[in-house]
């Protein structure tokens, strides 16, 4: 069984601001895109670097929900979705652009499993490394909250802060070579006692705002600090070193 590095890692959240697009895409690709589908280009190129993964795996709790909004609405109201809406409100927009940004033919998959979106991509990434399936794969995990999605989750019993967000992505390869931490376990079950944990949910929210994806954000986190850590939620355990 191969061992699993953590390369690089690039996201922006409500703690690390916007870049200026413009040195990533040209005028015409910017007015393409919402604000959401340029956050997670921009984290995807700078953790990719030079050369192209081998896969790309994406999480996501909600997709492109912006534009699913509008294009729901507009088919409610009778006046029918502009193109660029319909086009770009399925969850697997995301790793589809990303995929042909970076001329990447090779594995692409996404889910779409709520608050464990970024954990079931990073299990799929972590165990096809290990069986020697892939070799150098980029993980995404993309998620914002606008105003409507925030009170229909509020309605249903998921509260999210407001105009939160997530851009996340997270180079893993099987060379230790400049690595900045080792991905030892990833596990998702659910488990009937507590997982001790130095890092959980409730730690990433407090810092970062309530939205599906935020423990991507922890993640990176953790990589920064080095290791050994564990990160868990009630699914979810992820060993760092």
């Amino acid at each position: 069984m191969h061992k699993v590095y953590v390369q690089a890692c690039a996201r922006l959240d409500r703690l690390h601001p916007d870049p200026d697009f413009r040195s990533y895409l040209s005028p015409m690709e910017a007015r393409r895109m919402n604000l959401l589908l340029k956050r997670t280009l921009v984290t995807a190129l700078e953790a990719a670097g030079p050369v192209c993964p081998d896969g790309i795996i994406t999480g996501t709790g909600m997709g492109s929900v912006e534009n699913t909004t509008a294009c729901l609405e507009a088919l409610l109201n009778g006046t029918g979705p502009r193109p660029t809406d319909f086009m770009q409100s399925t969850h697997n927009t995301l790793g589809s652009l990303v995929a042909i940004r970076l001329g990447c033919h090779g594995y692409n998959a996404t889910y779409a499993q709520l608050r464990h979106s970024f954990e079931s991509a990073l299990l799929d990434a972590w165990t096809q490394i290990r069986l020697g399936d892939l070799h150098r794969v980029l993980v995404c995990a993309c998620d914002q909250v606008t105003p409507a999605l925030a009170r229909m989750l509020t309605q249903t019993g998921i509260p999210v802060d407001p105009d939160s967000y997530t851009a996340a992505a997270v180079l893993l390869t099987d060379h230790p070579d400049n690595a900045l931490a080792e991905v030892k376990q990833v596990s998702l079950s659910r488990g009937t006692e507590p997982v001790k944990a130095d890092f959980c949910r409730d730690d990433w929210v407090r810092l970062y705002g309530d939205n599906l994806s935020v423990s991507a954000l922890g993640f990176c986190d953790a990589v920064g600090q080095g290791g050994p850590l564990i990160l868990a939620n009630d699914w979810t355990r992820i060993c760092i070193n």
